[in-house]
């Protein structure tokens, strides 16, 4: 009995439908389980805030919570790394009208998540045994995804110059995020 509960609530917080736990539990308790169902999608939208804190200052943080509500009613976590959710934010978000607004968005969200990957990894690594490839990543935008990073840790709002082109960057931690322009003519 215990098993098919937890089955069944678990499907309820996944598609909203109540059908299966009708037959489990009480109408009088059916009424006030959608508050379950609001608090775990509220965590969802909580968890891409923290993952894309940048992503949402650059939005606007109505705009984004708007955003994210849709992602994580379509987009489920159900696996247990929080730090992976919103992977695909970026190919979402690609496909809203913000993109038209906002060109280089898509790659400025991943640019975060891979930025957030290797700050996941320090702490998820407590034995200190850390490979290079856990403190290091690169990424090739269009855009001058660097510049627009650090613009939104500015507080001046001191806007930089968007510009298209070919950008590599280096990410890697040492005690702190680095992030290095590399031509790749002038390796």
């Amino acid at each position: 009995m215990a098993d098919n509960f937890q089955n069944s609530f678990a499907k309820y917080l996944l598609t909203n439908d109540q059908a299966e736990l009708a037959e489990l539990i009480k109408p009088e308790y059916l009424a006030n389980i959608s508050v379950h169902y609001d608090n775990f999608h509220e965590s969802l939208i909580k968890i891409l805030q923290n993952n894309f804190s940048q992503t949402s200052k650059l939005l606007g943080e109505k705009y984004f919570y708007q955003l994210a509500k849709e992602f994580s009613s379509k987009h489920l976590n159900t696996g247990l790394k929080l730090e992976k959710y919103g992977e695909n934010f970026n190919e979402f978000v690609s496909n809203h009208k913000v993109i038209e607004q906002i060109p280089y968005i898509e790659e400025f969200i991943n640019f975060e998540f891979q930025v957030n990957q290797i700050l996941y990894t320090k702490r998820a690594n407590t034995d200190n045994q850390e490979t290079l490839q856990e403190r290091v990543n690169l990424v090739s935008t269009e855009y001058n995804i660097r510049d627009i990073w650090y613009f939104t840790f500015n507080e001046d709002h001191t806007a930089p110059k968007i510009k298209k082109g070919d950008y590599n960057y280096l990410i890697y931690r040492k005690e702190t995020i680095e992030i290095l322009e590399i031509d790749p003519r002038k390796l």
